[in-house]
């Protein structure tokens, strides 16, 4: 079918995006400035994949658009809980759910980072958490920091004159700060993300959805479905 080739490519597409060249020269192109020769980078606090997110925003308003025309009301299809190794965390995601840890490791980074992916009828359901060093989130304002990860200059992939901003701010989960983002095109397709930041870990859901109801209560499940142990 149609709509199972497309939501194969699209999920083949993001993966691919995800992966990030583990070469020092990659790393180093991923800062604006470059430091003195002979000194050693400072760590990063942005993921390198994320760091990439413009790209990835792109691509995303293309897939969308291809929501739109490829795909009718949302099949039914189960739903797997997915719970942490370390019980930290739980969420809903549509069965079945991939599982693996990526290949990039950056300074501030303490561990993989671990990936989980899923697709329902076109739609993308991403998932990905990642410890940080201990050192690197006590310097950090926590709300500076998950919004500069969970929001960056959003406005280069998605201008406000084309797109709306439905929600575009701090929010919190479980007292943990955390940003929200739910942008959205003309035709109805859009993208929603959330970040949170709990402690030295953060975690980050993203999925696009389509101009149909049930393509909008899917994203609304699986965004509202993530919960964690830990309160503050």
């Amino acid at each position: 079918m149609r709509t199972a080739a497309f939501g194969r490519t699209l999920t083949s597409s993001l993966t691919k995006l995800a992966r990030w060249p583990e070469r020092p020269e990659a790393w180093q192109r991923g800062h604006c400035c470059q430091d003195p020769v002979g000194s050693p980078p400072p760590p990063r606090l942005l993921p390198a994949s994320w760091g990439r997110l413009a790209r990835l925003h792109r691509f995303l308003v293309f897939a969308v658009l291809a929501c739109v025309a490829h795909v009718g009301p949302t099949a039914a299809q189960s739903w797997s809980d997915v719970l942490a190794p370390d019980l930290r965390f739980k969420l809903e995601m549509p069965a079945p759910v991939e599982r693996r840890q990526a290949a990039e490791r950056e300074a501030s980074f303490d561990g993989v980072r671990t990936v989980y992916q899923s697709a329902l009828a076109g739609q993308n359901f991403d998932f990905d958490y990642v410890d940080y060093k201990q050192d690197i989130v006590s310097k950090r304002d926590s709300k500076a920091m998950v919004r500069e990860i969970g929001r960056g200059a959003v406005e280069k992939a998605f201008p406000t004159a084309r797109f709306t901003y439905l929600r575009d701010e701090a929010v919190t989960l479980s007292g943990w700060d955390g940003y929200a983002l739910d942008i959205e095109g003309a035709a109805g397709e859009g993208v929603v993300m959330r970040t949170y930041l709990v402690k030295t870990r953060l975690y980050r859901l993203l999925v696009t959805y389509s101009a149909d109801n049930a393509s909008k209560e899917a994203a609304r499940r699986f965004v509202e479905s993530f919960k964690v142990a830990e309160s503050r």
